[in-house]
């Protein structure tokens, strides 16, 4: 989706499917942001998935780095959405993932 943010820049919010990501997924190594709360991530996650609640974003946007590629995931992916919109604005190399682990939770059953 192509956005523009109120200073006029125009960037794009790059997604993916949960069942193209789950073919990442197993194909190696990848960056994965997690921004549901610590809670919903303590239930259940990816492994070796980075918890970055959507709520600590702002002040915690420092340990990332603008040189490797992320891929955001929440519950549905709507949080997910706000994230990677937020980090693509400051430059960060974000992909969201669609559905979620939701989606996810459905594609491996």
């Amino acid at each position: 989706m192509v956005r523009d943010n109120c200073w006029g820049e125009i960037f794009v919010v790059e997604s993916i499917s949960s069942a193209e990501f789950l073919l990442l997924l197993q194909q190696g190594s990848v960056n994965v942001l997690d921004v549901r709360e610590e809670d919903e991530y303590q239930q259940h996650h990816i492994p070796n998935a980075i918890n970055f609640p959507v709520s600590e974003m702002g002040a915690r946007v420092d340990e990332l780095d603008q040189n490797e590629l992320y891929y955001v995931i929440c519950r549905s992916g709507s949080r997910s959405f706000t994230a990677t919109e937020f980090l693509a604005q400051l430059h960060f190399n974000v992909i969201n993932v669609l559905g979620g682990m939701n989606q996810i939770a459905n594609e491996v059953a």
